[in-house]
């Protein structure tokens, strides 16, 4: 028996909609199947994450093989009923309204389907738990660690989430101007480029590996680029923010709560990023 979870919105929110998922999984003795490639960053989870946990797979191939080898399995809600390829091929879409309640009851049926989306209109959470627990797979670790090698250390990194949310990265410059010019290497992790072009123009030693669109965005994670980019950006500048010797932020939202529990937990973060042999 499974629980099917297509979580919606950023990576935190992703995070924190396949914690309540995993926790109803194990309940309910359900197997968790997670698809991400029908969500804004449509990456395949396993190419990125792994879980110790074996009752989860998030193989999109895995999850395929499944449905498509038992067409007689039962759904809940039972509108999707002999829909499940479609939905894995996009081409019958979820309704969040049917299928966003993970209650406690026990339910006959072999699939529980659940989507959901997060962010702080529907409460944010902390992602931080789950994303500690997860294996990093061995090429996003390696394109990480080289990428945090390209910066002379130590290094202040000053967070800017500036697109989907606002904040006024002006005035962080301005309360923290002394310390700011006082240090030799500055990592600009951000959503918006003109946030990058700002500190530049105060002759600061700025760095920033994100690849952004060329077309108008609402956010990074919205945004029509290449998946693999997204999510191996995404990381690297985790992992960065992360090893940084101070993080400065007024980002608003969730993702800046995610990265100032890694950089509190430095030596987890190192030995969840640390290069294979």
């Amino acid at each position: 028996m499974y629980v099917y979870c297509q979580p919606g919105s950023g990576f935190n929110d992703m995070l924190t909609i396949i914690t309540s998922a995993l926790e109803y999984s194990n309940k309910q003795n359900r197997t968790l199947l997670i698809n991400t490639c029908n969500t804004f960053y449509k990456i395949n989870f396993s190419d990125f994450f792994q879980f110790s946990d074996q009752t989860v797979i998030c193989d999109i191939h895995q999850i395929r093989s499944i449905f498509a080898s038992n067409p007689s399995l039962t759904i809940y809600p039972s509108i999707y009923s002999d829909k499940l390829l479609d939905i894995l091929n996009r081409q019958y879409i979820l309704d969040p309204s049917t299928v966003a309640g993970l209650t406690n009851e026990q339910r006959k049926e072999d699939i529980v389907i659940f989507q959901k989306y997060g962010g702080v209109a529907y409460g944010g959470g902390d992602g931080y738990p789950l994303f500690q627990s997860l294996r990093i797979q061995p090429v996003i670790k390696k394109n990480c660690n080289e990428r945090y090698e390209c910066l002379a250390k130590p290094y202040l990194c000053i967070q800017i989430r500036n697109k989907d949310y606002k904040c006024n990265y002006e005035e962080l410059y301005e309360n923290h101007k002394d310390e700011i010019h006082l240090a030799k290497q500055i990592y600009v992790a951000t959503d918006d480029k003109s946030a990058i072009d700002f500190f530049r123009s105060k002759e600061l030693p700025i760095q920033n590996f994100t690849t952004f669109p060329e077309k108008y965005y609402y956010s990074l994670h919205t945004s029509i680029m290449n998946p693999m980019t997204k999510m191996t950006d995404l990381l690297a500048d985790i992992y960065i923010i992360g090893r940084s010797d101070k993080v400065l932020s007024n980002s608003k939202g969730m993702f800046i709560q995610l990265v100032r529990m890694c950089h509190r937990n430095q030596c987890k973060l190192i030995e969840q990023f640390k290069p294979e042999i």
